[in-house]
Parts: C-alpha cells; sequence; structure tokens
C-alpha cells in the first residue's frame, strides 16, 4: 500500500476530514488531495443501488443502506454525496447497529440547501474494533420525500469538487507493516438511479445475491482443497459470479477452484468472490490458510522456534494469536502445554509426527 498526505494520526486527520466537509458544505471550493487507488482489490463504496419504493407519502421517508467492500482490514472511512433532486431531503445518518456494537463511532454533515451530505466512521482503538474483510453494512441514509407524489428516480453521486471522488477515503491495513495507511475507493454508481419512489429502476429489486458458503478454511501442507461457491439469491434466478483474487496455488476449472497446498503455500491468503444479478451484486472473502502442524512460522522446518511460539501462544504473550489450528499438534482440539511437550518428544526425542493424528 501507498500512503497519501503527511504524518498526522488517524484520529486527527479524521477530525480534519470532518472540519474540511463542513467547511466544504458550505464552500464550494475545490481542492486537491494527494490520493491514490488502493493496488489490491479496489475497496468500494456502494450507496442504495437501487432501491425501489411503492407508496411512500410525502412526508414519508425511507432508509438507504450504505455498503463497504475491502479486502483489507479498515481502520476509518470518509465519504461524501450528492442527491440530484429538491423533491428529497438526506435527514440524518446512523451508523449500523453491528458497528456501534463493536465500538466505532461515527460523524456526519447535512447540506439540505446545496443537496449533499457526508459521513465519518472511525475505530480510535483498532486492536478491540475494527472493520474487517468483506462487504460491511457501515450504516444508512435516512431519505425524505418532500415533492408533489410524482414519480422520480434519485441519483446519488460522489461530490467532484470535495476531491477526486467526493471526501472519500479509506484507511486500510497494509499487510506488509500492520500499519494503516490512506486509498482512495471505488465508488459504485449504479447510473441516473440509485433510489426510486413509484417507479422502478431498470425493473430491480434491493435484494442482493450473497454467498453462501464463507466460512475460512484451512487447508493442511499436501491436502487438496476445492471451492465453488453457494449463491443464494431470492428474487433472481439469473445470476454470476467472478473471482477476483485466489491463491496462487489453486486454478480455475469450469467454476470451481481446485488444488493442492504445496510448501510455498503456506500462510494466510483468501478468495474474494463478486456476484451479481441483472440488478445488483455483492462480494464476499473467505479466509484460506494453508499450514504445516507445529510450523509456527511458516518456514517448512518445526523446530524450537516453533515450541517457542506455541508457549507464547498458551500464556497468551504472542502478538498475534490466530494460529490455534497449527498450535494445536496433538490434535485434542484445544492448545495447552501438551502440545509443547508434544512438539518437544517429537524434535529432541523422534517423537510422533505433528498433526499425526488430527483428522
Amino acid at each position: 500500500m501507498i500512503q497519501c498526505g503527511n504524518d498526522l494520526t488517524i484520529k486527527f486527520r479524521l477530525i480534519l476530514a470532518v472540519f474540511v466537509l463542513t467547511l466544504l458544505s458550505q464552500f464550494s471550493t475545490a481542492i486537491s488531495q494527494n490520493y491514490v487507488r488502493d493496488p489490491g482489490i479496489p475497496d468500494t463504496i456502494r450507496i442504495g443501488c437501487p432501491i425501489n419504493t411503492i407508496d411512500v407519502p410525502v412526508g414519508g421517508f425511507i432508509d438507504i443502506p450504505v455498503y463497504l467492500f475491502s479486502d483489507s482490514r479498515v481502520q476509518a472511512v470518509s465519504f461524501a454525496l450528492s442527491y440530484n433532486s429538491d423533491d428529497v431531503e438526506i435527514l440524518r445518518w446512523r451508523l449500523s447497529t453491528a458497528l456501534h456494537e463493536s465500538g466505532l463511532t461515527d460523524s456526519r454533515f447535512i447540506d439540505s440547501l446545496n443537496n449533499v451530505c457526508g459521513f465519518g466512521v472511525v475505530s480510535f482503538d483498532p486492536e478491540y474494533s475494527i472493520i474487517n474483510p468483506g462487504t460491511t453494512l457501515l450504516g444508512h441514509l435516512r431519505m425524505q420525500r418532500r415533492g408533489f407524489g410524482a414519480p422520480m428516480a434519485i441519483d446519488l453521486d460522489s461530490v467532484s469538487h470535495f476531491g477526486p471522488a467526493g471526501y472519500c477515503a479509506v484507511y486500510v491495513e497494509d499487510g506488509n507493516t500492520g500499519n494503516y495507511v490512506e486509498v482512495l475507493p471505488q465508488y459504485a454508481d449504479c447510473g441516473d438511479c440509485e433510489v426510486a419512489f413509484d417507479t422502478i429502476c431498470s425493473g430491480c429489486t434491493s435484494v442482493e445475491p450473497i454467498v453462501a458458503n464463507t466460512d475460512s478454511v484451512a487447508i493442511k501442507l499436501g491436502q487438496s482443497w476445492e471451492f465453488l461457491p453457494q449463491i443464494v439469491d431470492p428474487d433472481s434466478p439469473e445470476t454470476r459470479f467472478t473471482y477476483l483474487h485466489y491463491p496462487a496455488w489453486v486454478s480455475v476449472n469450469d467454476d470451481m477452484l481446485s488444488g493442492v497446498a504445496t510448501g510455498s503455500a503456506l500462510g494466510y491468503d483468501s478468495v474474494v468472490v463478486q456476484v451479481r444479478d441483472e440488478c445488483s451484486y455483492s462480494t464476499f472473502v473467505i479466509p484460506v490458510l494453508a499450514y504445516l502442524s507445529g510450523d509456527m512460522d511458516f518456514n517448512e522446518a518445526i523446530n524450537i522456534n516453533d515450541v517457542v511460539r506455541i508457549v507464547n501462544y498458551v500464556f497468551a504473550t504472542c502478538t498475534s494469536c490466530q494460529h490455534a489450528i497449527i498450535a494445536d499438534v496433538n490434535c485434542d482440539e484445544m492448545v495447552n502445554i501438551s502440545d509443547v511437550v508434544y512438539l518437544i518428544n517429537y524434535i529432541f526425542f523422534t517423537g510422533p509426527q505433528p498433526g499425526a493424528a488430527c483428522k
């Protein structure tokens, strides 16, 4: 990932961003920001896309979902948008219940006179609250119908005079350093109709397809693996999917991923699947781990360094204790001191191979 801007902390920068957004809601002054596009799988913000409503009276309102897709962990998001009709008004922004309960906080501004609004979501403590990879509901924008009841289609856009894509920034985790860096995401523009009152956006509904089998996968070294997404779409029989990313040790054959985990595959990776029907799309991340039992540092060798890492795991002094399946060398589905003894016996006394009894 490439860092943008200066060395201000994320907390200060988000506060600054909200301040800038507030100023820009009053003065349409063009600004130039040092943004970059995500060099990985581009992060995407999608709003509505589409929402079709029938029988919403004048004065009534609808809640428009706002989604973020990212292939990395996200600490903060900010975004600004416009809407093209004086017959509607954005009343409020509300953070999703899941993110609120996870400890994230938000900010917003609304300028009804100029039909623009913006919001920000941030975690001030990424060790305990974070937006995980995949498709996440950030929250809802509440839109009120004000006009004379005539059918209308509403176009939502990122606001061009707030930067190249609106004041639009995502702070994502750099997989190499663990730091959080600023990238410019894509805006999933659905054309001229993200929200419709008493009419239809391209014959679509708001129900999007999903992938049902997204549980994380752990593949032992030398083991074969196959994956085919199980697509569920209540409102459309016509769906298609695309693999945006998959591990280098698998290949695609007749829409199915398959392969054998080799030594070069050791470590964490993912499968990223985008599913579409004629109306909408969703993106899903399936975490994939290729491992050798007992090899805590993924170097294809089992030695005293791995014993030390399992000791750290048992006593919770490790900085990243996510290797449970690798540390469970005696296959009792627990990680404790018996796994340390088992691995020492293997290394120094020709004991049984780590993972030999695992199913």
